[in-house]
């Protein structure tokens, strides 16, 4: 028997090493699979550098995109505060369980306009005032522009509901959403405070009219939003220490000889007076590019707005994280390569336009990732495909002009284009990825410069990374299915590209399609319903669908108006 307790000790010692090292090895792929930093092994992990402004979230589901921007509900104050002091968080509740189900996290836009501070016409408004009536988050209604937009005449009473707000989605535990796995740690405050109309700072009873069927957020001088903005972030510093505020996304900066010196000189008096008042009110700098708004498609506008901001506002907000919570481009190739000169130096970008919508306008109709059949248009596999190479990169380089790289811990992604050559130091496997996704093994010397973005991926595991990467790309049939409806087609309606059998060159085809764009924005006659508004259309208002948010009066001038066809807007 005492023979027998040696051995037993020895297979019990080799019993358990071989224990060990199984459990090693399972603890070092699970490491493994938590490490990952893109595309993921069985779940994809969404793109932490980008966004999508939408009333839900299937784009970011569509596209893997971390983020979402709802405008304007269901953050706003009339929705969730019937009467004051008496909350009804069920709206808000319900978008941000819908976004925690897709693993999405959500930045609001507190809208701080009580229904019972408004003045009394737009109560008596029966048209404006059924927002009482809403039921659904899924009512397009619901995310209407809110009817009175002035600072909220008792700030004491604001300041409560914006602390029971943030409290309710902080995640400490205390008075919280039933169910919060997600909490939301950044608010973002109005949005593009700024209005363009000469009268802004004289809103009174006289012209409740004109506040009521605006588009804008915000009536009132800068001095007014500062004062806003200062005691939003003191409420929310309040009840949650760590979240982050955000100043409401600035309206493109206007271009002197574009807009006129007047909207330029009344816009940075606007923005003069928040900034230097309230630089300490806000912890991330936010801004919107939309292209079309100052009729200047060069791709490096992004980065060159963020400069002009910091050399006119120096200290107050250099050392701020910068945001871009709108980004539109409408040609394919220059969106991708705007977003990813601006991710260098801009933290997230959200992108707006997913489905072509009439009551949408036409600057975000025209870079919809799908039509209003719900199929696929030409953008949606570039800016796919970019948020699952570019969108949780650790850091993203500078090579030259035409060449950026983004880093992670086993591999780099090169995005190159207009001819640019590969770095010297790339040889052996790589993968080569064209901007629409199509990708396959190869060598270093297999690369070939484009006119269009190329991808190329080095390190280790590149196979694997193919796999992940092609699956990633897939259409999310569920969601086309979601949107689908009897006069809206599927995603499977569309027709893959065979690029083995395409009859242009690269460069030729981006001539030509530079080419043809440029003459639709200068000739197009058009057709009413075909999503562009021409000059006939704007000026004789024969077409509203295509000429949302257009109109000769409106301060500022855009590329379907001049000096001669509206003075008031364009003149010198």
């Amino acid at each position: 028997m005492e023979k027998l307790i040696p051995v037993v000790i020895l297979i019990f010692v080799v019993i358990s090493v071989i224990l060990s090292v199984v459990l090693l090895t399972f603890y070092n792929l699970n490491e493994e699979s938590k490490n990952q930093t893109a595309l993921g092994n069985e779940k994809i992990i969404k793109a932490d550098r980008l966004g999508f402004v939408w009333s839900n979230s299937d784009p970011n589901n569509d596209l893997n995109f971390k983020w979402i921007r709802p405008l304007t509900a269901p953050f706003r104050r009339d929705y969730l505060e019937p009467t004051e002091g008496n909350y009804n968080f069920s709206l808000t509740d319900e978008f941000v369980e819908r976004a925690q189900e897709g693993n999405v996290i959500v930045l609001p836009s507190i809208f701080p306009y009580p229904a019972w501070e408004q003045p009394s016409q737009i109560l008596e408004n029966k048209e404006e005032g059924k927002n009482e009536k809403f039921l659904s988050l899924d009512d397009f209604s619901l995310w209407a522009p809110p009817v009175y937009k002035c600072v909220p005449k008792d700030m004491d009473s604001y300041k409560r509901f914006v602390k029971a707000l943030v409290e309710r989605y902080d995640g400490d535990g205390r008075d919280d959403m039933p169910g919060l796995t997600m909490p939301i740690k950044y608010w973002e405050v109005v949005n593009e405070p700024y209005n363009n109309f000469p009268d802004q700072l004289n809103i009174t009873a006289g012209n409740i009219e004109e506040i009521m069927h605006t588009e804008e957020y915000f009536f009132g001088s800068g001095k007014s939003y500062a004062s806003l903005l200062k005691a939003t972030y003191l409420a929310v510093k309040e009840a949650d220490p760590d979240a982050l505020v955000l100043n409401g996304g600035m309206e493109p900066p206007p271009k002197e000889n574009i807009q006129g010196i007047n909207y330029f000189n009344n816009y940075y008096g606007f923005y003069d007076e928040v900034i230097n008042s309230a630089a300490d009110y806000f912890d991330i700098f936010n801004f919107h590019y939309l292209e079309g708004s100052n009729e200047n498609t060069d791709v490096n506008n992004p980065v060159m707005d963020l400069e002009n901001f910091e050399n006119r506002y120096s200290d107050k907000i250099r050392d701020k994280p910068v945001w871009i919570t709108e980004f539109s481009v409408s040609n394919p190739g220059k969106l991708i390569i705007a977003v990813i000169k601006s991710m260098e130096k801009i933290d997230k970008i959200f992108l707006v336009g997913y489905i072509q919508q009439e009551w949408l306008p036409q600057n975000a109709n025209s870079i919809s990732l799908r039509n209003s059949q719900g199929n696929l248009t030409s953008l949606y596999y570039p800016v796919k495909t970019l948020g699952l190479l570019a969108g949780n990169a650790k850091n993203i380089n500078k090579i030259n002009e035409n060449a950026y790289v983004f880093a992670y811990d086993d591999y780099r992604v090169f995005a190159l284009w207009d001819n640019a050559d590969l770095p010297d130091n790339v040889s052996g496997s790589i993968i080569l990825i064209d901007y629409e996704g199509n990708a396959r093994m190869a060598s270093a010397d297999e690369y070939k410069p484009s006119v269009n973005v190329s991808y190329v991926v080095t390190g280790t595991g590149l196979e694997d990374f193919l796999s992940r990467f092609e699956n990633s790309l897939q259409v999310n049939e569920t969601i086309a299915v979601s949107i689908s409806s009897e006069n809206r087609g599927s995603a499977s309606d569309y027709n893959s590209k065979d690029f083995d059998k395409e009859k242009e060159t690269e460069k030729d085809k981006e001539k030509n399609e530079s080419q043809s764009y440029e003459k639709e924005t200068v000739t197009n006659k058009g057709i009413c319903g075909d999503n562009y508004c021409t000059i006939e259309e704007a000026n004789s208002n024969s077409c509203p669908q295509d000429c949302t948010g257009r109109s000769c009066g409106d301060g500022i001038c855009d590329e379907m108006e001049n000096e001669e066809l509206c003075p008031q807007d364009c003149a010198a």
